[in-house]
């Protein structure tokens, strides 16, 4: 952190504080007083209003606000606006939060030191008083859940006491058993009385099912725990003769259910007493009763109850056992929260966002309208030279005449000026790569603009809020990509400040969110269940960091960065749809649970793959899970390589838009009377495809057992944003697309529209994820696969526009432009959008065309026993040496770059031990032999994707013969043939050739014969 992170968490952290304490805020404007007579002084006053006043300072402030200086007041915590009956809960939650942060730095002290060691295999010494704080603070996180759950619906409470009776178990569960331990299901049966005696209702029958339902499960809930964790069960197991399991959970559930149905019934005879809320209307009289009384009653009670719980555990074995568990307990929690923690990665769009738009209206303010076209244009044509100047003078230094040795000298002294602000910098470098596009975009977008005589001050400022989006994007974005691959410096402080930090954006996002209401989500119970997770995510922040356990920033960034891999595409279309339609056709909750019900059906999508992977064996299927879970277990990836026959990636279409058609069935019968009803329908089905495809690609914690997980997982996570990511989601797209687009332009016989597209949904599907996985090795080594994904983006673009065109017509544009309260100006229309992607469309199929002629033959090698494929590129060299001639083929070509990259395949011994030992071996040798200078592995990774048990290593060299040295990038591939002889395929070659080259590489082991 720099100095003005840190002074702006200190500032977060003082107006929580004030939030919490408004008597600070009196002090604090009692210090400032001083300074406010002097800004009245009347001497002052009229120069300092003048100033304040003054256009060009009042939008530099903006930008100087955003970034370094921001007004926390605004966002400070207001308990008086919250529902009377969630005050009494809330205002300890908080404190508690706040003093668990401001004690984060004492636990550098080891006072009363206390071994502890989790569950992981993590071990640490935290303080003792650190421990006794972790137990005073978690029955209060889970008094507010499960109250807060209690108080808003019963889906929500039962998923809460499930949890609960989950997580409270591995509190105790390697201490003795004890009648204490009773304690924490009856917290889930208290809250379960609570939550029937709040949403009872006495008229309704659905009501009363639904509240049986709810009593059953939180009864099963609390009956499990009650007889495991208790001498029950022992006592059973020597009066009754079935097996344990039978009688844990079996007379667990049954004893729970009884248990359950008697709160039932006790919930609606007893009455608790009548309080106020913020969801009665205004006009109804409200029953006079205590203040708080419903939450806060059953909040500390359940408080109460489970502090009995914890520190009778605590008399039952030693501090060091009880930590052990409640950290072990406080971790699997938080990643569980993992949706809290993807909201607030996702929030990262909507800082940049308001960040672009600030900037983009500052600068619009203060340049002068005159000089406001011709200087933008300016910069833009200054950053495309120079974002292009590397680029420029590497092609040009390789090139001999006239006209290059002419243009290279300005092009050079363009690269040398910018060499320390960009070129010097990898983070500056990879930024300025990925943002050359964007600039390249402009430049097409200001001559159309021209064309169309629209190249006016309002379009130009759009188109300024654009590129400063897209550079903080991308800039963001590459940060958070380079920050995971370097170890940060850890200590208690920092991890104060990220603490600080992050309860303030927890409290930023989750009280604006807790604060709306809704007939399932009242206010009250939204922000008592804001209130335990914040606790959650505090305390665990507290107790790791009592522990030493530093990681613990890593993780939840990780998990927020994936936030915005996973969700971040659907977000962000959604979000862009929303600002260019003004008002969606669907509201916000229906699309959030049509994506969750996508969500689900990804992981049908996940088994079936598997299963066709496992070529439809079960018993097959079975060790692929088995495999899974291991790697999940020992190597916390889920990642496996299988061969997916090409005749699942049809069954996966038909299935998928099956799914389409029932969602567009069951929708159809809600939605066919309403006004827009074919705009509803398009969103519908978008959103459903999102939810697919964002979980396709990902791994989820889910409360389930680690077989469960990986039999439900993906067979990849994608990680970055990647070509692979993006097909994924054109793929699913793209049909939904079409059926929404049907829907747009079908006036009449909608129904038998949608059935008409449906082979074409079907093969698009089909053909772009079987196209893609059959093709991209070829397409990647051949140098074409960005442009063929270029195309395909085109194709998807180009829906969009066809889309847009019936959402919203050109006339209705042409009534925004005139609109003068419209800020924003339509940079291009629907029209003009497709004209574009027709033509990049047609360019970029034949330059696709063109690229695609990489050409291969097949080799017969003297050390093999089969042919190898080899591009053509390759020449053979003769070697006089007779004895390496029989193990080793060497080939040579000349690289793009100029230099020479070397290709050597021959056969070694294998090593009894396995592959990586024989590579072991091999590198030891080649370190020693002298030939490769400051030798570096750079990542093992197998392949056996291409070729069962291929093992790839990339490694790194310098050349000594040559001053400066030059670096070599290797590609090294051992391909096990037989118990004795390991085929080995090494390439030698340039760094800016390894990406391409090792593609070659991959589809000539991919050929091999199995």
């Amino acid at each position: 952190m720099n100095i003005v992170q840190i002074i702006a968490a200190l500032r977060k952290f003082g107006n929580y504080l004030a939030g919490l304490f408004p008597s600070l805020v009196h002090v604090v404007n009692f210090l400032f007083k001083p300074l406010r007579k002097v800004v009245d002084n009347p001497l002052v006053a009229p120069w300092w209003s003048k100033l304040t006043k003054n256009k060009s300072v009042q939008s530099v402030w903006k930008i100087v606000e955003r970034f370094y200086w921001r007004t926390y007041s605004s966002n400070r915590m207001d308990l008086a606006a919250a529902p009377p009956e969630t005050v009494a809960l809330l205002r300890p939650l908080f404190q508690m939060c706040a003093i668990l942060c401001l004690l984060i730095p004492l636990t550098q002290y080891t006072l009363w030191p206390v071994e502890i060691e989790a569950f992981s295999g993590f071990k640490g010494i935290a303080p003792g008083w650190s421990v006794i704080l972790w137990m005073l603070c978690l029955p209060g996180a889970w008094a507010a859940l499960l109250t807060g759950a209690a108080r808003s619906n019963r889906v929500a409470f039962m998923v809460a006491a499930s949890s609960a009776s989950y997580f409270l178990i591995t509190c105790v569960v390697l201490l003795p058993r004890s009648y204490f331990n009773a304690l924490a299901p009856l917290s889930i049966l208290i809250s379960l009385i609570y939550c029937e005696h709040r949403l009872r209702d006495a008229d309704s029958r659905g009501s009363t099912v639904l509240g049986m339902i709810n009593a059953l499960v939180c009864g099963i809930a609390a009956g499990i725990p009650l007889i495991i964790l208790t001498p029950i069960r022992p006592f059973l197991g020597t009066r009754i003769n079935l097996p344990g399991p039978v009688i844990s959970i079996g007379g667990g559930a049954l004893l729970g259910a009884i248990l359950g149905l008697a709160c039932f019934v006790s919930a609606r005879r007893f009455k608790l007493p009548a309080v106020p809320y913020s969801d009665q209307p205004a006009n109804e009289k409200i029953e006079e009763a205590p203040q708080n009384s419903g939450m806060a009653l059953n909040a500390w009670s359940v408080t109460i109850v489970l502090m009995i719980f914890l520190f009778a555990g605590l008399m039952r074995g030693s501090l060091a056992q009880s930590g052990s568990e409640l950290i072990s307990s406080l971790a699997l929690t938080n990643n569980y929260f993992w949706p809290l923690w993807y909201f607030m990665g996702v929030g990262i769009l909507h800082k940049i966002n308001k960040s672009s738009k600030t900037i983009a209206s500052a600068i619009a303010d203060v340049l002068p309208q005159q000089v406001f076209k011709p200087l933008l244009i300016t910069t833009l044509a200054i950053s495309l030279i120079t974002a292009f100047s590397e680029k420029i003078c590497f092609a040009l230094s390789l090139s001999t005449n006239q006209f290059s040795s002419t243009v290279l000298p300005f092009f050079y002294a363009i690269y040398s000026a910018s060499k320390p602000y960009i070129w010097s910098s990898p983070l500056n470098t990879l930024t300025v790569h990925w943002f050359t596009t964007v600039l390249l975009f402009d430049l097409i977008l200001v001559v159309v603009l021209s064309i169309q005589k629209r190249l006016t001050n309002e379009a130009l400022i759009r188109l300024l809020f654009l590129n400063t989006f897209a550079f903080l994007l991308i800039w963001e974005y590459v940060f958070q990509l380079s920050s995971f691959a370097r170890t940060p410096t850890h200590s208690v402080v920092v991890l104060f400040l990220f603490a600080v930090g992050l309860l303030w954006l927890i409290h930023t996002v989750g009280w604006d969110l807790s604060s709306k209401s809704s007939p399932a989500w009242p206010s009250a119970g939204r922000l008592a269940v804001y209130g335990g997770i914040a606790t959650f995510a505090i305390l665990d922040i507290h107790a790791r960091s009592a522990c030493k356990d530093f990681k613990l920033m890593n993780e939840l960034f990780l998990t927020m960065f994936h936030g915005v891999i996973d969700v971040g595409l659907p977000y962000y279309f959604l979000v862009w749809a929303t600002n260019r339609l003004g008002k969606l056709p669907v509201k916000i909750s229906t699309t959030l649970g049509l994506f969750c019900l996508g969500a689900v059906a990804s992981f049908i999508f996940n088994v079936l793959e598997k299963f066709a992977g496992a070529g439809w064996s079960t018993s097959a299927l079975a060790q692929i899970v088995n495999l899974q879970t291991e790697s999940l277990r020992t190597a916390g990836t889920i990642d496996i390589d299988l061969a997916i026959p090409p005749i699942w990636f049809f069954v996966r279409a038909v299935i998928y838009v099956g799914l389409l058609t029932i969602v567009y069935l069951l929708s159809r019968k809600k939605i066919s009377d309403t006004e827009n009803s074919s705009k509803t329908m398009l969103f519908v089905l978008v959103a459903f495809a999102s939810g697919i495809v964002s979980f396709s690609n990902t791994f989820v914690e889910l409360p389930l057992p680690a077989e469960a997980r990986a039999f439900l997982a993906p067979c990849h996570q994608s990680l970055l944003f990647n070509c692979n990511l993006i097909q994924s989601y054109v793929a699913y797209w793209v049909p939904a697309l079409i059926f929404g687009i049907s829907q747009l332009y079908s006036k009449d016989n909608s129904i038998k529209i949608f059935l008409l597209c449906t082979p074409l949904a079907v093969a698009a599907h089909f053909l772009i994820s079987w196209s893609f996985a059959q093709t991209e090795i070829y397409c990647r080594a051949a140098g074409s696969f960005y442009t063929l994904i270029a195309i395909l983006c085109g194709v998807f673009v180009a829906l969009v526009g066809v889309a847009l065109r019936r959402v919203t017509p050109d006339d209705a544009f042409a009534q925004q432009q005139q609109d003068k309260k419209q800020t924003k100006a339509v940079i291009l229309t629907p029209r003009t959008l497709l004209t574009l992607i027709a033509v990049a469309e047609i360019i970029l199929i034949p330059i696709a065309v063109t690229q695609t002629n990489l050409k291969f033959n097949n080799f017969s090698l003297a050390p093999l026993t089969h042919k190898v494929t080899i591009p053509t590129t390759w020449q053979q060299q003769n070697n006089p040496n007779t004895a390496q001639e029989e193990t080793t083929t060497t080939f040579t070509r000349k690289a793009a770059t100029g230099g020479t990259s070397i290709l050597q395949i021959g056969t070694v011994d294998s090593a009894a031990q396995g592959t990586k030992e024989l590579l072991k071996r091999l590198f030891v040798a080649a370190a020693n032999s002298g030939r490769y200078q400051n030798l570096a592995v750079i990542a093992i990774e197998p392949w056996n994707k291409y070729y069962p048990n291929a093992l790839a290593c990339h490694f790194s060299y310098e050349l000594p013969q040559t001053k400066p040295p030059v670096t070599m990038a290797g590609l090294s591939v051992l391909v096990p043939r037989t118990d004795k002889l390991t085929e080995f395929y090494t390439l030698h070659t340039s760094p800016s050739e390894i990406d391409r080259e090792q593609w070659e590489m991959a589809y000539t082991i991919n050929n091999l014969e199995k």
